[in-house]
């Protein structure tokens, strides 16, 4: 559940800056956060709708096509997806996350 919008948003982009610059100039840092649809969720994401469109600015489609095909670069910017809380809906869709467990459980 998402507590309150300002403070996840200010978290998130801290952490993605973290990251960004940890690994330096030549990564790619963006990110993706998954929300599970409840109605508090949509409820609370809707009251904030200019803020949380500023935030993720990137749709999460274009992540899906990125996390589901290699050749596809990651995104730099952040988006948000809709699914389920074991992301069954989405687990097909993104054979890269799959690919990348498979093969580190063979190490």
């Amino acid at each position: 559940m998402i507590g309150d919008i300002h403070v996840a948003i200010d978290t998130f982009g801290e952490l993605i800056e973290v990251e960004r610059q940890s690994r330096g100039p030549n990564w790619r840092v963006g990110g993706l956060i998954i929300t599970t649809p409840t109605g508090d969720n949509h409820r609370r994401l809707i009251e904030e709708g200019l803020l949380v469109m500023r935030a993720f600015s990137l749709r999460g489609d274009d992540w899906i096509a990125a996390l589901g095909r290699f050749r596809v670069p990651m995104p730099e910017a952040t988006g948000m997806v809709w699914t389920d809380a074991l992301i069954e809906r989405l687990r097909p869709r993104i054979t890269y996350i799959d690919a990348r467990v498979r093969n580190r459980s063979r190490r």
